[in-house]
């Protein structure tokens, strides 16, 4: 995890640092607990789910709140916070570009989210493994807070 001088979490990270690292092919799957998961309908979830397979449910530390029509989580270093969501393999690599910009990677200047490599639980039975996330990067203070981590919970469409 990255942080600012002043102990920010993220701070305002110039997202082209990241760029070059991320455009790099990753093994790991990736987790989503927001507007890709299963059910819900918007213009990248079916090219989504095309070029993904769907490994499970799991769920990271962290906190979850609602942007929006969309959510955001941030890591939380307190382990009964929760976010639930669901694990992907990304069958074509090129897709991550398209995922990355989705999310709002760009080069531009400060990103809503930033990709990262995080633990997550997958399930009593399979254990920790790692996976990459998007973790929202902007201040939550306005946002309302999904106090039971489930996204999916209360806001399909």
């Amino acid at each position: 995890m990255f942080k600012t001088p002043s102990g920010n979490r993220w701070g305002f990270i110039v997202c082209h640092y990241f760029m070059s690292v991320l455009t790099q092919e990753s093994p790991l799957p990736l987790f989503v607990y927001g507007t890709l998961m299963r059910g819900f309908k918007n213009p990248l979830s079916e090219l989504f789910h095309q070029n993904c397979e769907f490994i499970g449910q799991a769920s990271v530390k962290g906190s979850l709140y609602r942007i929006t029509y969309y959510p955001g989580a941030v890591p939380s270093q307190f382990p009964e916070e929760k976010v639930w969501g669901e694990l992907y393999w990304i069958r074509n690599s090129n897709f991550w570009e398209a995922l990355d910009q989705y999310e709002g990677l760009d080069e531009s200047g400060p990103c809503e989210y930033v990709r990262d490599i995080t633990s997550l639980q997958q399930s009593p039975r399979h254990g920790v493994c790692r996976a990459w996330i998007y973790w929202y990067n902007w201040a939550t203070l306005k946002s309302q807070k999904i106090a039971n981590g489930n996204f999916a919970s209360g806001f399909k469409n």
